[in-house]
């Protein structure tokens, strides 16, 4: 009888896992995560992936996405990792970012004017020099050697020698995913050729399986193996097989322009108006494909000095 009560209460132990253990504490200890250290668009995420103690954590990915050039999409990024390496007395996260820089468009110094807009004018630059160091970038110049770096990436953070072993990672950046499309739709267009046309391969060849979907899948076993988030760019179409927890489509907010019946001599006249109206009009995000938050966003400005965000229309 004995026997029978122990197998009896040994069938109603329920076995979970580490992970699963270590979800729940996260949870009870800060039950909303702070991803970015932007309330604004935290609340985004968190109405987009709802946190529940039930389930399994899974880290968000946050897509920047622009229709057209100088639609802020990096600069917005580049604030984002400003808000992750500064020192959490300066508003910061004291951690590190991962970024693969496939446009080649990351700017040092101007993430270093970023860095210096969130500080006193009295800090010393070395906090700036600092907070640089602990930022990772890597720029791959093909697919293939883009999805073999995201590969790379728990090793060298986890198991490598880098200045950033104290500090946690806050998210892996990929600007952008769609920079090597023209690769993945080149190498489509080859294994479809293949296929129709056997009789012109001495021995067909092994048809891969699709990049894109290669890249979505490196991204996810990273972030998994990372506990990090994804903020990554797109320009239309994006087409990258990633799933968005939060599409943001940004873009700068249209001015006005002359009237067609304006001359040559007004138009030059009201110029340096037009000019400021310009500079003042500003950008915008705004949650797009998104049920609850549908329509939300904010607005920013870009300036010498870095991004400043616009809640509810104080600046």
């Amino acid at each position: 009888m004995a026997a029978e009560m122990g197998k009896r209460l040994l069938a109603e132990v329920e076995e979970v896992g580490l992970d699963e253990i270590l979800h729940t504490l996260r949870l009870r200890h800060n039950p909303d995560p702070q991803y970015f250290n932007l309330p604004t668009l935290d609340r985004l995420l968190h109405t987009a992936n709802p946190t529940e103690s039930n389930q399994p954590q899974t880290q968000p990915n946050l897509e920047l996405t622009s229709h057209h050039p100088g639609s802020g999409t990096t600069a917005f990024l580049t604030h984002l990792i400003a808000l992750a390496l500064l020192p959490t007395h300066h508003g910061g996260k004291s951690a590190c970012v991962a970024l693969l820089d496939t446009d080649s468009t990351f700017s040092a110094s101007r993430l270093a004017q970023q860095l210096r807009q969130h500080l006193p004018p009295s800090e010393p630059a070395s906090t700036i020099e600092t907070a640089l160091t602990h930022l990772h970038v890597f720029r791959p110049q093909s697919l293939p050697s883009l999805i073999s770096t995201i590969a790379s990436l728990p090793t060298y953070l986890l198991t490598k020698p880098h200045p950033s072993t104290h500090r946690a990672l806050a998210f892996i950046a990929l600007d952008s995913a769609t920079a090597f499309n023209w690769q993945a739709r080149a190498a489509d267009e080859d294994r479809l050729f293949a296929e129709q046309h056997p009789q012109t391969q001495a021995t067909p060849p092994t048809a891969p399986p699709p990049a894109q979907p290669t890249l979505a899948t490196a991204l996810k076993t990273a972030t998994a193996a990372l506990a990090a988030p994804l903020v990554y760019t797109t320009h239309s179409p994006p087409a990258t097989g990633i799933r968005p927890t939060l599409r943001l489509a940004l873009k700068r907010n249209p001015v006005r322009p002359f009237p067609p019946t304006y001359s040559v001599t007004e138009a030059l006249r009201e110029a340096g108006d037009r000019q400021r109206a310009v500079e003042g009009s500003g950008w915008e995000a705004r949650a797009i494909e998104q049920r609850e938050g549908r329509g939300r966003g904010f607005g920013f400005m870009i300036s010498e000095g870095g991004i400043k965000l616009i809640i509810d229309g104080e600046r």
